[in-house]
């Protein structure tokens, strides 16, 4: 992570305002914040276009960087969900940086708003709706973040409370399909993400 810095301002009382442009994969991030002179020595030494590394630009900005983390979660999160791995990997993608990402994704799990095993319960129950088999459910979950062992817990789960079992799943393709030949069930089946 690299922040340039692209505005300095000195403000009365002995206050600083920073602004920095934060090159990330999915693109640039602007921050912008109040700094007390005390709280760091090297405020006079900054000079626009600077590039800081991670390290100096925390020296500035750790608070500010940890809930402009949060606030970031906390919109992703609400556009739907998401694995802890997921989240921190796409707050990593948007320039925040590991202590950001990470205070965030810990904050978010303290406070129970981010609940992989709700989530992956809630998810079997769409994917049990959408006739959707363990092939495509185990691709779409790992690429959400999920590893294979908490899809499998999450998918023993379902079945133990009835709310995903293949076999009836499988029942009610036939149902809704009883004139296919058995190639056409085959691809039927492979469609939905069923081995057979």
């Amino acid at each position: 992570m690299k922040a340039k810095i692209v505005g300095i301002e000195k403000k009365r009382g002995g206050e600083w305002r920073l602004s920095f442009a934060i090159a990330a994969p999915a693109g640039v991030r602007r921050m912008s914040f109040r700094i007390k002179e005390e709280k760091c020595k090297e405020l006079d030494t900054l000079e626009i276009g600077e590039v800081l590394d991670e390290e100096r630009y925390l020296l500035f900005a750790v608070e500010e960087e940890k809930r402009a983390a949060l606030d970031k979660a906390v919109q992703i999160l609400s556009m739907g969900d998401n694995s802890r791995r997921g989240l921190y990997r796409k707050l990593k993608m948007r320039g925040f940086t590991e202590e950001g990402a990470t205070y965030a994704v810990s904050t978010l799990v303290k406070k129970g708003y981010l609940d992989e095993e709700k989530m992956l319960d809630r998810q079997f129950a769409v994917f049990a709706a959408k006739k959707t088999g363990m092939l495509k459910i185990a691709s779409s979950l790992s690429q959400k973040g999920f590893s294979s062992e908490m899809i499998e817990e999450a998918r023993q789960r379902a079945r133990n409370a009835g709310v995903y079992d293949e076999e009836e799943i499988k029942m009610a393709l036939a149902q809704e399909n009883p004139d296919l030949t058995r190639q056409e069930w085959q691809k039927l089946l492979k469609k939905h993400g069923f081995v057979s």
